[in-house]
């Protein structure tokens, strides 16, 4: 092992040694523009690491690739506290006052 990967060994988070993504081509979570990211969040979806790396992505800004089953759209969503429909979480703050979306489209069950 080179110097460089040992380092970057390091960097990985800890969940990642039981994630399912270890297991297959690392390519797949950081598709070219224009490429569906449904494979790899298929992947994510019978994770057992899966909320911790999306804990992980949303914690440090991770702006590419398919983390915890989110694209970089979804992350951005949930960081300004928005579901991936477009509603807010109930209790969030609007963006836009003029906004009279739904809180969540949970809220009203």
């Amino acid at each position: 092992m080179s110097t460089a990967s040992s380092s970057l060994t390091g960097l990985m988070p800890k969940f990642r040694d039981r994630a399912v993504c270890a297991e297959v081509d690392p390519e797949m979570f950081f598709p070219d523009k224009g490429q569906s990211p449904r494979a790899a969040k298929k992947i994510c979806l019978g994770c057992e690491s899966r909320t911790q790396c999306l804990e992980w992505a949303l914690s440090r800004g991770e702006e590419f690739g398919v983390w915890g089953g989110t694209t970089p759209t979804e992350r951005r969503d949930l960081r300004r506290g928005r579901h991936s429909d477009g509603s807010h979480a109930p209790g969030d703050q609007h963006d836009d006052p003029d906004d009279t979306r739904p809180a969540s489209p949970l809220a009203a069950a």
